[in-house]
This record gives C-alpha cells, structure tokens and sequence, in this order.
C-alpha cells in the first residue's frame, strides 16, 4: 500500500515537475498549491459543519426540553382530571 502511494507521489511529482520545465506553467497550477487549496476548503468546510451541527444540537435540546415541559404539564393537568373524575365516580356510586 504505501508503494503505491509512494509510486503515484513519484509520477505527480515527475508529471508537474516536467509541466513545469515545458513552459507551461501558466496553464496548471503546481499540484502542492491546489493540495493546499483543497486543505483549507475542508478544514473551513469542517469548521462549517461542526458550527451548524452545534447550532442544530443547541436548538434540539431546547425544543426537547420545552417539550419535556409541556409534556409533564399535560400529564399534571390529567391527573387533576382523573382525580376529578373518580371523585365524581364516587359520588354517584354512593347516590347509587
């Protein structure tokens, strides 16, 4: 595995080292520019992500908490009607 790398290195090495000795280098750039163009877009691009995954788990958490909240007010609020209810129950099987 690491000869291949090694081999394919060696040729874009000697391909660019040979474009560049020809003349033409105004029309390829070197490949150890564009290597690190492609560096910086994913690590900006990574960075990005990272941000919006951070924004997104952030505003989760919140909407799950509020809803948690809501949840457990939903749950009181029945309760209070169940109990209602079994005292009204109550009170008609005892006129029963």
């Amino acid at each position: 595995m690491q000869q291949v790398q090694r081999t394919k290195q060696a040729t874009v090495h000697g391909l660019t080292a040979s474009l560049h000795t020809s003349g033409s280098t105004t029309l390829i750039p070197p490949m150890e520019e564009e290597y690190e163009d492609l560096a910086s877009d994913t690590e900006d691009t990574l960075s990005h992500f990272t941000n919006a995954l951070d924004t997104a788990i952030d505003k989760i958490t919140k909407e799950l908490k509020m809803i948690r909240s809501n949840f457990g007010k939903a749950i009181s609020e029945y309760k209070k009607l169940i109990e209602a209810v079994k005292a009204k129950n109550a009170v008609l099987k005892e006129k029963c």
